[in-house]
């Protein structure tokens, strides 16, 4: 057996990111010979989740259980998800991240980067920290340019590979609507706190304006094309809860009656299956729209942070993204209707570049496997049950 550690934010109630452990089990199910151990802060829920061995990130008692298992490993990996970033006023999320690759390089282990997005680094400490770590990695891929660019502008000199979000590797483009569709029209809304340096609000003004002008917009879907609204938390914890945010754009429209707000996350492939239902996302947590797009449906990027923008960019989107500073009832009109006016259009382009994002996510994979020593048994990935059920072995 060939043994992989992975440490990433696995297990902490966010859809996205469970989606891309789930795709990079998947994945590893055409390597018979893989096995995945994920660190995480809650090991419990990862294993029954996902049924694959996980650790304890942070318990003292499981220090040496660390140790070992980084020691018996061919590689040690971070990623995927947005890890590269300060939070609060001190350095301490970038500390965390990097910290399982430095234990390992200590070790003299491979090490990877795998998959992250970086952004707002504003701490000398946190700079210095990336540069270092990541000049001993053997391996380092992001999910989008903006992160790349990020990573050069802090000094770090070795390769990187812009990949793609893995989340993609688990969709398809389905049999969505048409333009000429006559059945009834569904959206799909992802909203979150506005979260972006801690966690509070930066500018309640601006939130609050946003709140009233995605109501309206809400609205305008409802009484224009009859639509129904569908709100679908990706996360429900207790600090970032998606539900309150979606109560409070609720509570502000007029047609509350062809609103639903869904009270639990779905799983993974709950989500997957029922999104061909929509015609259209309008999503703030970046996996609303990675797995909305990757299925076939047009999507509209609401900006609470630069990778919204960045995917929306590499999907050739970006005119359908909005920085919530400055978003309006109008701006979001005009979005809709520009939507619905070249449907069959925007799908394909979609996608098209969805097709080779993927194939870019999956060479991220790939370059896991190699430095790891192992070799695919099959050109094709198993199902998603029969992958968790190898890579879990």
């Amino acid at each position: 057996m060939a043994k992989i550690v992975v440490h990433g934010f696995y297990g902490e109630g966010n859809l996205g990111d469970e989606a891309i452990l789930d795709a990079l089990i998947r994945e590893m199910r055409r390597f018979p010979r893989a096995r995945l151990v994920v660190f995480s802060k809650y090991p419990d829920r990862v294993a029954g989740e996902h049924a694959v061995r996980s650790v304890s990130e942070q318990d003292k008692g499981r220090r040496l259980r660390r140790m070992w298992e980084m020691l018996t490993s061919r590689l040690v990996v971070v990623g995927g998800g947005g890890l590269l970033r300060d939070l609060g006023d001190d350095p301490a999320n970038v500390r965390r991240w990097l910290g399982i690759i430095r234990a390992a390089q200590g070790l003299r282990r491979k090490t990877a980067l795998w998959d992250v997005g970086a952004d707002d680094i504003r701490f000398p400490e946190s700079a210095a920290l990336i540069r270092e770590t990541l000049a001993r990695a053997d391996f380092i891929s992001v999910r989008d340019g903006d992160s790349k660019d990020v990573l050069r502008s802090l000094g770090v000199e070795g390769e990187v590979m812009v990949a793609a979000d893995p989340a993609l590797l688990l969709v398809e483009p389905g049999a969505a609507r048409t333009a000429g569709d006559a059945s009834p029209l569904r959206v799909m809304v992802s909203v979150r706190h506005w979260f972006r340096r801690g966690l509070y609000i930066e500018r309640a003004d601006l939130n609050d304006s946003f709140l009233r002008a995605l109501g309206q917009a809400l609205d305008f879907l409802v009484e224009e094309y009859g639509a129904t609204v569908d709100f679908m938390p990706l996360r429900t914890t207790g600090y970032d809860d998606d539900r309150s945010v979606a109560r409070a754009v609720i509570a502000g429209m007029k047609n509350q009656h062809r609103v639903s707000l869904i009270e639990s996350v779905p799983g993974v492939d709950c989500l997957i299956g029922v999104l061909p239902r929509y015609a259209l996302t309008i999503g703030m947590r970046l996996h609303s729209l990675i797995l909305s797009a990757g299925s076939g449906v047009p999507v509209i990027g609401l900006e609470y942070m630069p990778k919204v923008r960045g995917f929306m960019k590499s999907i050739a989107q970006e005119e359908y993204s909005l920085p919530l500073e400055t978003i309006s009832r109008d701006a979001l009109v005009d979005r809709i209707t520009a939507t619905f006016g070249s449907y069959d259009e925007r799908r394909r382009l979609i996608r098209a570049r969805i097709s080779a994002l993927r194939e870019k996510a999956r060479e991220s994979v790939e370059m896991l496997a190699a430095l790891a020593g192992l070799r695919t048994a099959s050109p094709d990935p198993s199902s998603r049950g029969r992958a968790r059920e190898g890579a879990a072995g």
